[in-house]
């Protein structure tokens, strides 16, 4: 046998298991993924519904509309980019930690923040 067929007969003896069953270990790591994977998938089209209540609220043109929404993901963009610095500047711990912070003091001043509907 040829050292490439003895190779993938390894990897496919590791792949298929004799026991079929999930452990609770793979079935924790897929439950958090695909919580994941939705969440960013929220994060994603909850701007598009934010500009669209905002632009009939102000009587935004749908120029206007279009522009909020661009602005909305070019600053996610952007944000994605500095955050990554700051990662490899601070570490990664540091720079969760600070992303957590700011995220619990911009909810904290929305909740506080008086509501004024014209």
């Amino acid at each position: 046998m040829s050292p490439s067929k003895l190779q993938v007969s390894e990897v496919n003896a590791l792949l298929i298991k004799e026991n079929s069953r999930w452990t609770t270990r793979e079935i924790l790591t897929v439950t958090v993924v695909t919580m994941i994977k939705i969440a960013d998938a929220a994060e994603l089209y909850l701007p598009g519904v934010i500009t669209q209540s905002v632009s009939c609220k102000l009587n935004l043109s749908r120029v206007a509309e279009n522009f909020l929404g661009i602005s909305c993901f070019v600053s996610l963009a952007v944000s994605t980019f500095f955050f990554g610095l700051l990662a490899v500047k601070w570490g990664t711990k540091q720079a969760l930690l600070f992303s957590q912070y700011a995220s619990v003091i911009s909810i904290i001043i929305c909740a506080v923040y008086p509501i004024h509907d014209p």
